[in-house]
């Protein structure tokens, strides 16, 4: 069944560009809308080829450059309003507009802030990253999220669970259920894309007499999140943030994609990075002798105790 992946970039800092370039060595032949809001985009030189050609624009004024090649769209919108919401809205439209919205099945909808995807090596053999979100969509569970929160009663948005909208997909239903909801709607106020957007996500699908569901081993994929018995889940805290994930920072095989702008799993989302650019370049193996590391490892000392003391 096909697939599209609706990608929000909007150039903040380096690391959404490095971000950014990551994710496109990932490319694979499945549909990708990649949405640029404002008039900044360093990754943007991948796609100055004659591979892309001008594509038809939606009347609604939102875009205002397409190119197209045979799976990448890049769309261009000069502001930032509504935020990822506003981007994947242009997705939408554009598809709608070209006759191609209702040729999909499932959507997948990434935001720039992420580094990923992650899947160990066993995965890859078998399955596209894709897989790890659509593999749990069914006939009761219409929205699959690297992240879910249970927002306190204290907070504006809650009480209950909440999906992190920075990687979420659906199925042509759920996205039905969303449309109908306004959650794509382009809203000015980041308030209001929070509460009338990201955590009305979840409320829609609610809602509708549907389910939810999380990549996080924590909670395993068969809750019925709409039961108030799990609502203090991680104590009704954001578990994308560093160490606020029962202790502990998400791992990028276990969300494929983690908060890199908030620093998540830093040293080793960016040693896992490290590895993929060496083994692209067929370098994974390279190395030198390290004879005081390999006389500790014999001795049976910790190495990571070592490395702390030497950082102090």
């Amino acid at each position: 069944r096909a697939v599209v992946v609706s990608y929000s970039y909007f150039e903040k800092d380096e690391t959404q560009q490095s971000n950014f370039e990551f994710f496109w060595k990932k490319n694979f032949p499945i549909l990708y809308v990649f949405v640029i809001s404002g008039t900044e985009c360093s990754p943007c030189r991948h796609f100055q080829s004659t591979e892309f050609q001008p594509c038809r624009l939606p009347e609604n004024g939102q875009i205002y450059d397409c190119q197209s090649s045979q799976n990448v769209t890049i769309l261009r919108r000069r502001k930032n309003r509504g935020m990822d919401f506003g981007n994947h809205n242009a997705t939408l439209s554009w598809l709608k507009h070209t006759g191609r919205l209702s040729k999909f099945f499932y959507f997948i909808f990434l935001n720039s802030s992420v580094r990923g995807p992650f899947v160990p090596s066993y995965f890859t053999t078998t399955s596209h990253w894709t897989q790890a979100f659509l593999s749990l969509i069914d006939l009761r569970v219409k929205l699959v999220a690297s992240s879910l929160v249970c927002l306190p009663a204290i907070d504006e948005g809650g009480p209950g669970p909440r999906i992190e909208s920075f990687a979420f997909a659906t199925d042509i239903y759920g996205l039905a259920i969303l449309m109908a909801a306004e959650i794509f709607a382009v809203r000015g106020m980041k308030s209001d894309i929070i509460l009338g957007s990201e955590y009305a996500l979840t409320s829609s699908v609610f809602s509708a007499g549907f389910q939810v569901a999380t990549l996080l081993y924590k909670y395993g994929t068969l809750l019925d999140w709409r039961n108030e018995s799990h609502w203090s889940c991680n104590d009704n805290v954001h578990p994308s943030r560093p160490c606020s994930y029962d202790g502990m920072s998400m791992h990028p095989f276990e969300t494929v994609f983690v908060k890199l702008s908030w620093g998540v799993s830093k040293r080793t989302v960016l040693k896992y990075s490290e590895w993929d650019e060496k083994k692209a370049l067929g370098q994974m193996t390279a190395g030198l002798f390290d004879h005081d590391r390999y006389a500790s490892v014999v001795q049976g000392k910790d190495l990571c105790k070592l490395a702390k003391r030497r950082n102090l």
